[in-house]
């Protein structure tokens, strides 16, 4: 159930009443016993997420590139980035077979393979961040490609820091 509660907690409910018009429709009678009815209305995993990654921009915007990623600071930024990158990108594999397992839960299973791949991707750019590398063209071309497939709501969830990371 941990994995569960991981992926739940970083999704959000659609907002803005756009719920109703993906294809359920909700009635004073409907169970609230999905997924979409525990998550949180505000991710707080997503908040802190997006706030690291905005520092993360500040600094390079900063920071001389020689000097980059030299200090403490700068240091547990990109090891917050890199564990919690990590913790979503391995939670698909422990995931996945709960999902499938014939449960009311397998409309989540393609959310919880985008969360690997997008944190794929960020781990990716923090590598390259780290290394002083700067991203391909076509790196980039295919990282937006993802960034923007995932800015749409699925299963009347959305990713709330899709947005926040495209910048990075």
């Amino acid at each position: 159930m941990a994995a569960l509660r991981t992926l739940a907690g970083v999704l959000e409910p659609v907002k803005e009443y756009k719920r109703h018009f993906q294809g359920f429709t909700y009635t004073p009678t409907t169970p609230l016993t999905r997924l979409v009815d525990a998550a949180p209305a505000e991710s707080e995993a997503a908040r802190q997420f997006g706030v690291a990654v905005e520092g993360l921009n500040q600094y390079l915007e900063l920071a001389p590139a020689a000097e980059r990623f030299k200090g403490a600071s700068s240091k547990a930024l990109l090891s917050f980035l890199n564990s919690q990158l990590r913790t979503w990108e391995s939670n698909d594999q422990k995931l996945q077979p709960l999902l499938l397992k014939g449960s009311s839960l397998w409309e989540y299973a393609p959310l919880s393979t985008q969360l690997r791949l997008l944190s794929a991707l960020g781990l990716e750019r923090l590598q390259m961040l780290e290394k002083g590398q700067k991203p391909s063209a076509a790196w980039q071309a295919t990282a937006l490609k993802q960034l923007d497939a995932a800015k749409a709501p699925r299963v009347r969830l959305s990713w709330p820091w899709s947005t926040t990371c495209a910048s990075s």
